[in-house]
């Protein structure tokens, strides 16, 4: 739910009056982990990575202000772009992952590319060199995109060498 805003409510719609008949007026509240978050005081909120447990409180001087608590999960990338491969498929030539567009961008990125879908040991990196080995087998470049407050997100793209 990171990114994404929630809106809390008010438990009566109608004012409320104490015991000398002065409307109540009810200040909410927004809580990370039970902590008051400042300048958060509005019906609606959107959370960030570092909300774990999120809770919203109508206002004080309610009989019984409404609070509910919820665990704010990871949020997820909406991609623009899938990643690409780009190089000459043969060997002796190098290929590169081109991870296109994340929002918001991942913190980091790792790399795994695999030989007809067998992990090729030590190539963790954006680039890979092509050997003899990689002649006519299919090349795979996965890219993982990691960020605090995120799922991290596995992407693949795929090349074929004659």
């Amino acid at each position: 739910m990171s990114g994404q805003t929630l809106t809390g409510r008010q438990p009566h719609p109608e004012p409320r009056r104490n015991t000398t008949n002065s409307i109540i007026t009810a200040a909410p509240q927004w809580y990370r982990n039970g902590t008051p978050i400042k300048g958060a005081t509005s019906l609606g909120y959107q959370p960030v990575p570092a909300d774990a447990v999120l809770s919203f409180k109508a206002g004080p001087g309610l009989i019984h202000p409404a609070v509910q608590s919820a665990k704010i999960g990871p949020g997820t990338f909406p991609l623009v772009a899938t990643p690409i491969i780009k190089g000459t498929p043969k060997p002796g030539s190098t290929l590169t992952v081109h991870v296109g567009g994340w929002q918001p961008t991942p913190s980091a990125f790792a790399y795994q590319w695999y030989r007809s879908g067998v992990r090729i040991p030590g190539a963790t990196a954006k680039s890979y060199k092509l050997t003899a080995s990689d002649a006519g087998k299919t090349i795979m470049g996965k890219a993982t995109g990691s960020r605090t407050g995120f799922k991290t997100t596995v992407l693949a793209s795929v090349r074929a060498l004659r």
